[in-house]
Parts: structure tokens; sequence; C-alpha cells
């Protein structure tokens, strides 16, 4: 048959189709094969068509080689055809069959990307921000991820090969760990790059029956903020503390000075009594009588006298008592004062400035204050008989002075939502 045939295709041509068609036949085994082991069993057909093509192709060019190149005898008309039609054939039917390979690529790539199997759920696993693994009551482990199991590595020494295990390390760094040690439920661990990771066991039900859920999360931004916020609070605590003792301090020396004041007065006073009781004895025709000197002499000694006594703890609230009889006010205190000096100042300023609204606005009768305490602080309340409260309080003038002098000392002022006034004050334990 070899003498009838005229073939157009040369050693070159038939060696560059050669090439082009093997190129063309393993890229479609290579797509075959993708798909069987991405398990898109059902994508098969698609790619199985082009790869046939390309088969038959890659044989046709085989054939029509062995002829040009061995004197091989043709063995299918396709061969024939090969060798005896024209370049431009030979150029088009290998652009289409390569059109054919690169569209099945394509589709491949898009499918890729719009179907979720196996290999694309593990990668996503694997690729989480935070360690995840899921486990068995035993032990067993279903599923982890790469972080929670270089963390495992780093806790243990070993691969997580039981969850139940891993847990119990957990557990011990977090005894272990010399910062804040939080409940063994959600415990924060320091790793050994200085970054904190917080650690959750949840026991879920995923339909077939229940397992544990185990997660590490990164939360160094979050612990850094709170390390921040703690310092920032003792600080807080260190200057309070310091100005509290200093305001101590001022309050003791305005004391020692009123003393001092006094002491200067009742010696101001005895040196004129004296001077008084020697113009009486030395001049017979003295301007002041002996009874004058004599009474005096009284009112200096009653002066010394009360010097050298100490005020009685109720002294204040008597006079608080007086101050409001004549407002028409009957002031009733229940409980028992504090003791030391701020305290009792704070309340003695409450008890003041509600005795004036409740005279001024109220046009109350009786105003009561009851003293109770805590634990860490005593809690004081203010109210009166007086007319009911149409609207909420508003702060202004004596009320926001009592206020701030409260939050001087950490105490704080409430407003109950009640029939008539009443205030409720939470004064802290003075350390």
């Amino acid at each position: 048959m070899n003498d009838v045939i005229h073939p157009t295709l040369s050693t070159t041509g038939a060696t560059l189709g050669f090439i082009v068609s093997l190129t063309i036949v393993l890229i479609s085994i290579t797509i075959v094969i993708y798909v069987l082991m991405t398990l898109m069993f059902k994508n098969v057909l698609r790619v199985l068509g082009p790869l046939a093509l390309n088969i038959i192709y890659f044989q046709m060019v085989y054939d029509a080689c062995g002829y040009v190149s061995n004197g091989r005898e043709l063995r299918s008309a396709l061969g024939r055809w090969y060798v005896t039609t024209t370049p431009t054939a030979r150029i088009i039917l290998a652009t289409i069959l390569s059109i054919i390979c690169i569209h099945a690529i394509y589709w491949i790539l898009k499918q890729r990307r719009e179907i979720i199997n196996t290999f694309a759920i593990g990668e996503s696993f694997d690729n989480l921000p935070m360690g995840i693994a899921f486990g068995g009551e035993n032990g067993e482990v279903y599923q982890s991820n790469k972080i929670i199991e270089s963390i495992c590595e780093e806790f243990t020494g070993e691969y997580l090969l039981n969850a139940n295990d891993f847990w119990r390390a957990v557990q011990r760094h977090a005894r272990r760990n010399d910062d804040d040690i939080t409940p063994e439920e959600t415990p924060v661990i320091k790793r050994e790059d200085n970054t904190y990771w917080l650690f959750t066991r949840e026991k879920i039900n995923i339909g077939i029956g229940e397992v544990y859920e185990y997660i590490a999360k990164d939360v160094t931004d979050e612990q850094n903020l709170i390390t921040a916020r703690n310092r920032g609070l003792n600080r807080l605590r260190d200057i309070n503390k310091r100005l509290r003792e200093y305001q101590h301090n001022v309050d003791d020396t305005v004391r020692r000075e009123e003393l001092l004041a006094a002491k200067m007065q009742v010696h101001d006073n005895m040196g004129t009594s004296l001077l008084t009781a020697k113009m009486y004895i030395k001049s017979e025709h003295s301007p002041v009588s002996a009874s004058q000197v004599m009474q005096k002499w009284r009112n200096d000694l009653q002066l010394l006298y009360r010097e050298g006594e100490d005020e009685p703890a109720d002294a204040h609230i008597l006079r608080l008592q007086d101050a409001a009889s004549h407002l028409g006010i009957k002031l009733e205190l229940m409980g028992e004062l504090p003791k030391d000096f701020e305290t009792l100042d704070l309340v003695y300023t409450g008890i003041q400035e509600c005795m004036t609204n409740a005279f001024q606005h109220a046009k109350a009768s009786q105003m009561y204050v009851a003293i109770s305490k805590t634990d860490d602080e005593y809690v004081v309340s203010f109210s009166n008989n007086g007319e009911p409260v149409t609207h909420p309080v508003k702060e202004g003038g004596g009320l926001t002075i009592l206020r701030k002098k409260a939050e001087k000392m950490g105490a704080t002022i409430e407003y109950p939502e009640e029939k008539r006034f009443k205030i409720i004050m939470r004064i802290p334990f003075v350390r």
C-alpha cells in the first residue's frame, strides 16, 4: 500500500506532532487521576471524553511517525489520513484538541473552588488561626489540626494521640503558670514563645453521638490589655491610698491648729483674768466689782475644764438634732456611728445636706438616718416623711458637693426610685 501513498508529512513535522500529542495525552491522564483522587466521581465522565479523543489522536500521530521515520506500514485509516492531509489540517486538529484539554483544566480548577470535598475540609481545618481537635470519651482523637498538635508536643513532648492526656497536661500547665490562674474549665497559659492561649473543652452532640471539642485560641492581645489595666488599677489604688493618708494628715493638722488656737485663747483669757484680779486688789476704786472678777474666773475655769475633756462621740449629732428642732424637724438616728473621723465627717455632711432638702423641698417634719455595716462597707440611708417625689432626683448645689466628697473616699451615692426622697450612701471601710 505504500506505493500509492503521497505523504505530505515531513520527519520534522512528525516529530513535532508526536511531542504535542504526547503532551496532551499526559495532561489528560493527569486530569483524570486528579478527579479520582479528589473523590469527584460524578465528574469523571466529563474528563474521560477528552482523554479518549486525545488517546486516539496520539495513536494516529504515533502511527504516522512510524511510517515517516522508519518506513513502518500504516496500521489505521486515521494514520493514513494524518500522513496525507495538509499541514493546515494537522495544525487545526492539534489546536482543537489542545483547546479541549485547556477547557478541561479550567473546568477542574473551577470545580475545585466550588466543591467542598474531604481534602478541602482537611486543608481548611489545618489553616484555621486556632488549634482545634475532636475526641471521644476515652480520649481517642478523631480530628486535629497542626496548631493544636504543636501545642500538644510542647506540653507533653509527644504527638496528640490521647485527647484526655492532652487536657490533663493543659491543666498541669495552668496550675504551674506564674500568671493569674484561671478556672480549669478555661485556663489561659503562657507558652514558651511568650504568647497567651485560652483553652476550652466542651461536649457537643453531632447527631450520631457526643464528642469533646478542644479549642486553643491565641489571646495574647487581650491578655496584654488585661495586664496593662491591672497595672493601672494598682497604680490608682496606690495613689488613692496616698491621697487618703494626705487628707488624714491635713485633717490632723487642722485639728492641731484648732487645739493650739484654743490653748492660746485660754492663755490670753487667764492672763486677762490675772490682770483684772490684780487691778481689783490693788486699787481702792476699781472699775470692776468682785462679782465680775469671780464670774470671769468661773468662765475661764469652765473653758479650761472643757478643753481637758474629750468631746462625746455623739456631741455633733446632738448639735444637729438641736439645729433640726429649730427647723421643725425631728432627727432620728438608727444604728451605730462610724468610729473613724473621715467616715463620720462624711455622714455628718450627708445629714446636713439631707436636712436642708427635707426642710426646703419636702416640707418634712421627720428625718431618718439608718446606719448598717457589711463585711467591707457602711451603708447609710437618709429619708424623710415629706411630700412625695414627683420627678427623678437631679443633683445640684449641695448634692453635687456631697457626691464629690463621697467619691474622694471611694464611696457611692444612689437615689432609689421610691415614693419619697431617699439617698443611700455606701462608704468602704478606711484601711
